[in-house]
């Protein structure tokens, strides 16, 4: 995934977000294989990179009560219209 922070955000909220919240739920969410976030530092117009392995992508993100608070929060820190999820396999 990558995407932009809410204007208003800066990258030291998300990132202590990040650290504190997200990076300690997602990796151990059912199905989640890998989780690692990316503050971009090239000229993109995103700022965030989000590399997500999981087992199924159409069961991503898991419904939990853990899941549910990540995906709650996210919302304060990041412009969900900047999204853009890219599926691939390694080959």
């Amino acid at each position: 995934m990558l995407y932009r922070l809410r204007p208003g955000v800066t990258i030291e909220d998300y990132k202590h977000w990040s650290l504190e919240v997200d990076q300690k739920i997602t990796p151990f969410q059912p199905g989640v294989k890998s989780f690692h976030v990316y503050e971009l530092s090239s000229s993109s117009s995103y700022q965030i990179a989000e590399e997500i392995e999981v087992e199924n992508a159409d069961h991503y993100p898991p419904k939990t009560e853990a899941m549910n608070r990540v995906v709650s929060e996210w919302e304060k820190y990041c412009d969900a219209t900047s999204v853009v999820t890219l599926r691939g396999k390694q080959i």
